[in-house]
């Protein structure tokens, strides 16, 4: 199974939410989970006048093995909104 992180340009992890803060572990999502945070992100942009690149800019999102710890594929991190 495959699950994801969120990493900033300081290898610092999501910790989730509407203003995430940064951890060495971070918070672990998995497709679906990802899918639906990255859909309340979207609405919750819509209702206020805090845009999500504020905290996900140059940000990567990193797919990881769930029995290992490297990354396999890490990705830009991009949402289209």
């Amino acid at each position: 199974m495959k699950i994801y992180k969120i990493r900033n340009k300081e290898g610092k992890y999501s910790t989730g939410g509407f203003k995430p803060r940064w951890s060495r572990e971070g918070r672990v999502w998995t497709k679906r989970s990802l899918h639906l945070y990255l859909n309340m992100l979207k609405k919750e942009v819509y209702s206020s006048n805090i845009s999500w690149t504020e905290f996900y800019k140059d940000c990567e999102l990193v797919e990881l093995s769930e029995t290992k710890s490297e990354s396999i594929n890490p990705i830009l991190f991009a949402i289209a909104v």
